[in-house]
């Protein structure tokens, strides 16, 4: 049976976007209809001989539909109304699709003040509600974006109130964060920064994967000639049913989100982590894999599976998890993880030689029949704290050093009612956060408090990948007076 209940929020045009593919993937997992009937309409969640534990996910009503423990949230309803004219308009309690009338504008100030002054308070109380129907709660999912006006802002405003009302309950960020080379808005870069601020102290885990790593895949793995954002979505999917698969479904090795936490966070401000899956095949490719657990173990510290553009192989792992599915027996995964430390596939830092999270469940992957995915017996998500992290957050960095040199577009954010100081906070911690990683990087050990609060910073923290194009461009924009409605077209 399942161990507990988990509420998932998607917040802002990202963020519902991926429910869409989530909840698509959860309704085939758990046989449920689009109108929230199940497949098998003698279904009920007292008949012990259900295969399917529904209720970590879903909530029974007294029609007998299943609703989901879902909040989804954004503060300009064009996206969100195709939710409510789509062939799931009938499974979502209404009252759960929460919209505004304002737009933020890719702005976090404008997301963080004004957008979120009404649309925060009634995303608390309809999350109220959902906690109150819930036994035992596991954990609180947010999905959302680092660079959009609503994916920042107003998701932070939102984890201010989550973390102070739910302060024991794990809150777990599935986040996208600025890719070095895609780019949706010239001022994603201050929204990343500004967010991973707040989020520094309201999330105790946050996933980050990026497009351009998620666009290799289905291009390089997928064979998808122009995949378009319901592809990428899909695959991001399977990696939250892969880690939240233990929870819901019985097996020899459990892993609640609880000890996910416990595990994968050895210090509280080094809570970014990668993920990765496999297999990642071609539906027409299947018969030519093989996949065997030690392929699978070895295919998620490969770069081509990472959620996060970087290769893991190059860096220094504070600890992993691997959240194994399917047709796996645990001797499999033993030999399989003793393997991958013999041949130094994986270079754990001196202080953690243990290093490795198990979970098992017996549940094979359901795959969404659109995805591209071959369906598979058997799958592995591996999340891993590493110092892989550095080079995406160090390039962000980066760019708003560039901008902020120029003070390019600062004007949007001081007219949303933000102070300077706190553009220049949120740099300073970015500084620190990298400082933490390098040293780990370098050393294999944390830097010591004394370290954190004193000086040490390293002078090249922004500018070690200096890029001239980049410059050069950024330049060019901060010399010209560029009005609001302009700045979405520049990439």
């Amino acid at each position: 049976m399942p161990d507990g209940e988990i509420i998932n929020c998607f917040i802002g045009q990202c963020g519902t976007q991926m429910s869409f593919a989530c909840w698509e993937l959860f309704c085939l997992e758990h046989g449920v209809r689009p109108d929230g009937s199940m497949i098998e309409t003698e279904y009920s969640l007292n008949d012990q001989q259900t295969p399917q534990p529904v209720s970590s996910f879903f909530k029974e009503t007294d029609e007998h539909r299943f609703v989901p423990r879902t909040v989804i949230m954004d503060t300009e309803p064009s996206v969100v109304d195709e939710i409510r004219s789509g062939v799931y308009r009938g499974l979502f309690n209404s009252a759960s699709l929460i919209t505004g009338l304002e737009d933020a504008a890719s702005n976090f100030a404008r997301g963080f003040y004004a957008c979120a002054t009404k649309i925060v308070p009634d995303t608390m109380n309809y999350l109220r509600k959902e906690v109150e129907k819930a036994d035992n709660l596991q954990a609180i999912f947010i999905y959302h974006s680092f660079g959009g006006g609503t994916g920042s802002g107003t998701t932070c405003k939102l984890m201010e109130g989550i973390d102070f009302e739910y302060t024991k309950c794990p809150k777990i960020e599935l986040t996208v964060y600025p890719g070095q080379e895609m780019c949706s808005s010239v001022v994603e870069p201050y929204n990343a920064v500004l967010c991973s601020s707040t989020a520094d102290e309201t999330a105790d885990v946050t996933v980050l994967v990026d497009n351009q790593a998620l666009v290799r895949m289905c291009t390089e793995l997928l064979k998808m000639e122009r995949p378009v954002f319901s592809n990428i979505n899909r695959i991001l999917a399977q990696v939250t049913s892969g880690m939240t698969a233990p929870v819901r479904y019985e097996g020899p090795l459990t892993a609640s989100l609880g000890q996910l936490q416990t595990n994968l966070v050895p210090f509280p401000r080094l809570h970014y982590l990668q993920a990765a899956m496999a297999p990642i095949v071609a539906a027409e490719n299947l018969a030519h894999e093989t996949i065997g657990m030690q392929d699978l173990t070895t295919a998620i510290f490969s770069p081509s599976t990472q959620l996060l553009s970087g290769d893991p192989s190059k860096t220094h792992v504070l600890a992993c998890a691997l959240l194994c599915r399917g047709d796996i027996a645990v001797h499999e995964i033993r030999n399989a993880v003793a393997k991958l430390k013999n041949r130094g596939l994986v270079h754990l830092v001196p202080w953690c030689p243990t290093g490795f999270k198990i979970g098992l469940c017996l549940q094979p992957p359901t795959i969404i029949p659109q995805s591209g995915l071959g369906q598979v017996n058997r799958s592995v998500v591996g999340l891993y704290n590493s110092t892989l992290i550095v080079t995406p957050i160090r390039a962000v960095a980066h760019k708003v050093t560039q901008l902020s040199r120029k003070r390019a577009f600062v004007h949007w954010y001081l007219q949303e009612g933000m102070e300077e100081g706190e553009l220049v906070e949120a740099q300073e911690g970015i500084k620190m956060l990298l400082a933490d990683f390098q040293h780990l990087d370098q050393h294999g050990l944390p830097l010591k408090q004394d370290d954190i609060q004193g000086d040490y910073v390293p002078e090249d923290a922004f500018d070690s990948q200096r890029n001239p194009s980049v410059d050069a461009d950024i330049d060019a924009l901060a010399s010209e007076s560029v009005n609001q409605a302009n700045i979405r077209e520049f990439f």
